[in-house]
């Protein structure tokens, strides 16, 4: 469908060329000429025809190959003057031809030179039409980037505050369990040990969910830790967990709740109550290849229960933070999930 933008800019052209062919028509009609109205109509149309193309398509073919304003631009309007101002000498030549008539040398020197300045004329106001509509078009881009700067300035501005108030809801929550913890720490030994390793997850998430500060390896395995004792005190003992890593692979940077969201999911959906089949975490590595495997036994979903929460995420992380340098598996056998996670770390 034709914008009304675009109809509107067409009705503005055809109003110039028909003011254009009526002011010319009143100056031949002042100089007594007469012509047949076919000789008018492709006079004009020449005319017009090298207004539009110098502006609509010469001029911008050479400025898109960042032909500046110098001798070289010079040339080659010269020679688009040239060639359009012999195309009009052969209308009319062929228009003598056709009456009769035979030009002089006289004629033809003054008939080229009262052409040539006609299209040098044309060109220049080709040119200020192209360097007009130029101008317009740039000031509409500045003005649209301006726009989405300020857009994104404003969205930029939403998120920091939206990340501060996300920032301090975990802060009362420490504080809260800070007292919590203080509270039952002589009355529930059990309920302390709970809060305690509730605090320390909440502090390391804390920290990573902060995009200045950087978090590794060990605090994202010392999160796992965390996970497997607390679940180990609320019943979920059935979990083996072997972590192998050199000490300074603990040192490298690492984003935080990636492992460890794949270990609370086999607390969450796994069944840790068969002793034959106990969860198995190895974490282990090869040089900088970081090996994670995972296997437990499965429960069967109740209630619409939906099974990897997390795992969604855990895949749009890793593909920003480690692209091309991973690789996530997750097969279901007979009984048992078994996950494996590969990933390509950089000192």
């Amino acid at each position: 469908m034709i914008k009304k933008t675009t109809l509107k800019i067409a009705l503005y052209h055809l109003i110039g060329v028909l003011s254009f062919i009526l002011f010319e028509l009143v100056v031949l009609f002042f100089h007594e000429t007469h012509a047949y109205l076919w000789e008018y109509a492709i006079f004009y149309g020449i005319d017009i025809l090298f207004f539009y193309i110098s502006a609509y398509l010469f001029i911008q073919i050479i400025k898109k190959q960042k032909i500046k304003i110098d001798f070289r631009f010079a040339g080659y309007s010269l020679l688009w003057v040239l060639l359009f101002t012999f195309i009009d000498m052969l209308f009319t030549y062929i228009q003598y031809s056709s009456r009769g008539m035979v030009m002089k040398k006289m004629d033809i020197a003054e008939n080229l030179t009262k052409l040539f300045c006609r299209f040098f004329y044309f060109y220049l106001l080709a040119y200020g039409f192209w360097a007009a509509k130029s101008l317009v078009r740039r000031e509409r881009e500045n003005r649209d980037k301006d726009v989405a700067l300020l857009i994104a300035e404003n969205e930029k501005s939403r998120f920091e505050i939206a990340l501060l108030r996300s920032q301090i809801m975990p802060h009362l929550m420490l504080n809260t369990l800070s007292g919590v913890h203080s509270l039952v720490m002589s009355s529930n030994p059990k309920a302390a040990v709970l809060v305690e390793l509730l605090i320390d997850n909440l502090r390391v998430s804390l920290k990573g969910s902060d995009p200045d500060q950087v978090t590794t390896l060990g605090e994202e395995l010392q999160l796992v830790k965390n996970i497997v004792r607390l679940y180990e005190q609320l019943g979920k003992p059935n979990c083996k967990l072997d972590i192998a890593l050199a000490p300074e692979m603990l040192k490298i940077e690492f984003p935080v709740n990636l492992i460890s969201t794949l270990v609370e999911n086999v607390f969450k959906h796994g069944d840790l109550h068969d002793p034959e089949l106990p969860a198995v975490i190895d974490i282990s590595h090869e040089g900088l290849l970081l090996m994670v495997s995972i296997c437990n036994k499965y429960r069967a979903i109740v209630n619409d229960e939906k099974m990897g929460i997390g795992i969604d995420n855990i895949r749009r992380r890793l593909n920003i933070q480690f692209n091309g340098r991973y690789d996530l598996r997750i097969e279901k056998n007979k009984n048992t999930y078994n996950t494996h996670l590969n990933i390509k770390l950089l000192l």
